[in-house]
């Protein structure tokens, strides 16, 4: 799965273009943020499926 989409290469772009441009820096920070609370999200209603479903069957078997 590829993390860098249109946006972060143009932040990239951008950075290069400008190389201390701390604002730049921060909009790439909190992209990351954002990117890394999204699969945060995705991992937990996982577990959370995995586990109702493990809970279905348990009570299906008693």
């Amino acid at each position: 799965m590829s993390l860098k989409n249109d946006t972060y290469q143009m932040l990239e772009k951008e950075l290069q273009r400008n190389p201390g441009n701390e604002r730049i820096r921060a909009a790439m920070i909190r992209y990351y943020k954002m990117k890394l609370e999204l699969l945060d999200k995705i991992i937990e209603a996982h577990e959370e499926h995995s586990t109702n479903k493990q809970y279905k069957q348990y009570e299906s078997q008693i």
